[in-house]
């Protein structure tokens, strides 16, 4: 998975950066030794992965896992870097802790992968098969427009069962409380788009005035190597009150015939290339960067209780 990816690129990368090996004094008492750095290695740059690929809703958590580490190992941070200054300068040292903590990482790749699936509700890998939903969250939410209750995100890595070609089609019933009040300003917005290796993207948005069965449909053969499905529910601030019930979600994935995904025939897709960017996803981002701000407040004040 992406996590595990990111964590040995991490470890790969300084290790790759230790050119040169050096015979250095004998370790001063304060520095970790060899086997402790190793093993708090280990947990620092797994927990650094997971901090870093936190959904929006727990970034403000990101620390937390680092700091647990270091209550885990029972040092400081001051106790870390200073042991790290002095296996910086004794590098033949440090590139063989490095060494030791690279090949625990790939030992352990199964269970690391486990623990992200577990940890951010994503399947391993998706049921094979030519007709499959692949939707593996809750069927049903209920939105009220609220900060902390606004949208349903997702975000969905391929993996070995999807192929070139693949045909994906979004299912979502949206049941209004209040339908004859909704404008463009206050309707939900339906997105979802598929991310490609190259940076270029295909993406379906729809602005929805209605309670009805919602479906939209995304091919992809022709924009390169598919990295992920990610898209969003939003329902925008209100200025009456308003609920939204999202029901019967799924998203199917279909093994199609190699055909040309740039000739469907829907109006409100559009193909991105890597430096294009779309109003509502602005709009979005900017609404999770509010709700980063005031859950952190929220935080705050429930320290200061």
């Amino acid at each position: 998975m992406s996590r595990f990816s990111s964590i040995i690129k991490y470890v790969s990368i300084v290790v790759l950066l230790i050119v040169t090996t050096s015979c250095g004094p004998q370790r001063p008492s304060n520095v970790l030794p060899p086997e402790k750095m190793k093993a708090f290695l280990y947990d620092f740059h797994i927990a650094k992965a997971f901090g870093d690929d936190a959904d929006y809703s727990e970034r403000y958590n990101r620390s937390i896992y680092v700091d647990d580490v270091y209550l885990k190992h029972g040092i400081t941070k001051e106790q870390f870097d200073s042991s790290m200054s002095w296996y910086a300068r004794n590098l033949s040292d440090l590139v063989e802790i490095y060494d030791s903590v690279r090949s625990a990482i790939d030992t352990n790749k199964v269970m690391i992968d486990e623990l992200v699936a577990l940890q951010y509700q994503v399947p391993l890998v998706t049921a094979p098969g030519d007709s499959v939903n692949i939707w593996p969250w809750y069927e049903i939410y209920r939105l009220t427009g609220t900060p902390l209750n606004n949208r349903v995100t997702f975000d969905l890595p391929v993996d070995s069962n999807f192929r070139v070609g693949d045909r994906f089609e979004l299912n979502v019933h949206f049941n209004y409380e209040y339908e004859n009040q909704l404008d463009s300003l206050s309707a939900a917005i339906m997105q979802m788009a598929l991310y490609f290796n190259n940076d270029s993207s295909l993406i379906d948005t729809r602005t929805i005035y209605k309670s009805d069965l919602y479906q939209m449909s995304l091919q992809a053969d022709s924009l390169g190597e598919l990295k992920n499905i990610k898209g969003f529910i939003y329902l925008p601030p209100q200025v009456k009150e308003q609920r939204l019930l999202v029901d019967s979600i799924s998203l199917y994935r279909y093994h199609m015939q190699q055909k040309d995904s740039l000739s469907q025939d829907v109006d409100s897709i559009h193909i991105s290339k890597p430096d294009s960017l779309q109003q509502v996803i602005k709009e979005v981002q900017q609404e999770e960067l509010s709700l980063e701000n005031e859950l952190q407040i929220q935080e705050l004040d429930s320290v200061k209780r």
